[in-house]
């Protein structure tokens, strides 16, 4: 069986609906706590939506921050090549 639609990463990204999250999260241990900054790209209708799947996958970030509008694609290829 052939799939009738294919979406793909670059389609969603095409079409708008690719958020760039930006959490901070706690690590270590007791002694030793310290924190790691994680950038996401997460797949959603709207920045809502973005925002509820992100603290999903991290539920007590100490810091989450998402952007207004989706992510462009040359928003992205500039992130993605400074690497």
């Amino acid at each position: 069986m052939i799939a009738d639609v294919i979406h793909d990463f670059d389609s969603h990204l095409d079409s708008g609906h690719v958020w760039l999250v930006e959490l901070e999260l706690e690590c270590g241990d007791e002694e030793e706590k310290s924190w790691i900054n994680v950038d996401t790209y997460v797949i959603a209708g709207d920045q809502n939506l973005a925002q509820y799947i992100a603290h999903t996958i991290y539920p007590d970030p100490l810091s989450l921050s998402i952007g207004d509008r989706p992510v462009t694609r040359e928003e992205y290829v500039s992130r993605r090549d400074r690497s």
